[in-house]
């Protein structure tokens, strides 16, 4: 597929600055302010999300100690957290666009980088409906679940995030070098 026809080519130019923007302004947010950043305010061990590993009997046990306040807490951060990760996952697939656009990197087999932020999404909303169901129901299995979805996520995003960044950079130093020999 040919880079204008891919729709994981729609974010270049402005577009991409902008959801490079929105997205840490969102996760500034998020984090920071909202109901994620509450969480470690409830209850000792949260928020769950943020560790590498954990058993599914702790998370059990952590998520049916929080009270009314705290069960809702979680379950808006976890309904927020939505967002967040489509946004990351935009933003990896933006970036990795840039890179093949820029290095240039013409094989197709290059596309397959593609789904390596589509992959950390699936383990992200897997990761939100497993501590979901852990929070509903006080479940090991599913608390088992989250944390292996947990751990995905993690290797996913870290090395993705990783491999976007580099590309990004490596991109981003070959058009400046083009434009330097254009002058």
């Amino acid at each position: 597929m040919n880079h204008p026809a891919s729709p994981f080519h729609y974010f270049r130019g402005y577009r991409l600055l902008v959801l490079i923007i929105v997205t840490f302004a969102y996760g500034l947010w998020f984090t920071q302010f909202g109901p994620y950043a509450t969480l470690s305010t409830i209850n000792p061990g949260l928020p769950l999300e943020s560790r590498l590993f954990y058993t599914g009997q702790k998370a059990a046990m952590i998520l049916d100690s929080l009270d009314l306040y705290g069960r809702k807490i979680k379950y808006m951060s976890l309904m927020w957290d939505i967002p967040f990760i489509i946004l990351n996952g935009l933003m990896m697939e933006g970036m990795f666009a840039f890179a093949i656009r820029r290095i240039p990197l013409r094989s197709p087999a290059w596309n397959y980088l593609f789904i390596l932020p589509i992959l950390y999404v699936g383990f992200d909303v897997l990761e939100n409906s497993f501590l979901a169901l852990t929070l509903a129901t006080g479940s090991v299995l599913a608390g088992s679940l989250a944390s292996l979805c947990t751990f995905m996520k993690m290797m996913t995003y870290t090395g993705t995030a990783t491999l976007a960044l580099v590309l990004t950079l490596l991109g981003l130093a070959i058009w400046g070098f083009r434009y330097l020999a254009r002058t």
